[in-house]
């Protein structure tokens, strides 16, 4: 305490001099004596006191959080600091003061630009400031969209989004529930990917995570979702039988379809489009001519055809 000085720092002491060895946000008390000698035995002193705060220790525990358009910083505490300082960089090294006066272990970065990389580190302060913490850095990623999910086949889908500015890549996740993505299709995707290997007829829901990767660690990502139902699968059990100026068609019901669309032609493979619509198993064609051969096939649909029976 103040009036006791227990330790000698030096007594062959120049002004000015750095005391080290001293504990981190401690108060000490200093006591400065200047001494001659004269003669033998013979001697003179006067005495000088004063006091000062060591800064705190370096802060530590610093993390960078990244999110759209936002990095969260967070420290631990530093036993006697009164405040703390945030230095931010666009480089490493080149940090300069962000913000000070700062009283809790946290800090919102808010100022960021999506796509450019952040660097910081923070000081714990007393009066004095602390060493620079450990440098932490991140590069926020801009909000997106998926443009577009098109069922193209009963097991594909077609998905396009927009570019995330500060994203390096792009995950694929789907499933069948909303709001669940259990499936990874690709990490490393681009636009536009087309999803195989789905069920038909089946509701998908899709997400499409953009990322990058700063460092060791540091992450970020950005999601858009969308769905898209696959056509059904193809129409089976197609039978025709004729009667007199008519030929009635029949086929099984298919998972997922709503309606099914009945094509027709005179021989094999010219077939086209004679009934959308039709919400039955059936369809009596009561426009054939009798002598004349008629080809069919029937596609299941549900938004999208399915692909033509066999």
């Amino acid at each position: 305490g103040a009036g006791t000085y227990p330790t000698v720092v030096s007594t062959n002491a120049t002004s000015p001099l750095t005391v080290t060895g001293l504990t981190a946000a401690t108060t000490y008390y200093f006591m400065v004596t200047a001494v001659n000698a004269v003669g033998v035995g013979a001697s003179v002193n006067a005495n000088a006191g004063v006091s000062a705060t060591t800064a705190t220790a370096t802060t530590t525990g610093v993390t960078a959080a990244v999110s759209l358009g936002q990095i969260d910083l967070s420290w631990s505490a530093v036993t006697g600091a009164t405040s703390y300082k945030v230095f931010r960089g666009t480089a490493s090294g080149a940090e300069t003061l962000l913000t000070s006066g700062i009283t809790l272990t946290t800090y919102s970065d808010t100022t960021v630009v999506n796509g450019t990389t952040y660097y910081y580190y923070i000081k714990s302060f007393n009066g004095t400031d602390s060493a620079a913490s450990n440098e932490v850095f991140g590069k926020p990623i801009a909000a997106f969209t998926l443009a577009s999910a098109t069922a193209l086949t009963s097991t594909t889908v077609s998905l396009a989004w927009n570019s995330a500015t500060g994203a390096d890549s792009y995950q694929v996740r789907y499933g069948t529930v909303n709001g669940s993505y259990p499936s990874v299709f690709s990490s490393g995707a681009s636009s536009p990917t087309t999803v195989t290997g789905l069920s038909p007829g089946v509701t998908y829901y899709f997400m499409v995570v953009a990322s990058n990767a700063i460092g060791a660690s540091a992450s970020v990502s950005a999601s858009a979702t969308l769905s898209a139902t696959t056509a059904p699968a193809a129409a089976v059990g197609v039978a025709a039988s004729a009667t007199s100026g008519q030929i009635s068609l029949s086929w099984s019901a298919v998972t997922g379809a709503t309606s099914y669309k009945i094509y027709r032609g005179t021989s094999s493979g010219t077939e086209t489009l004679l009934a959308s619509g039709v919400a039955t198993t059936s369809y009596p064609d009561a426009t054939v001519l009798n002598g004349t051969q008629y080809f069919y096939f029937i596609k299941a649909t549900n938004g999208t055809d399915s692909p033509a029976s066999s």
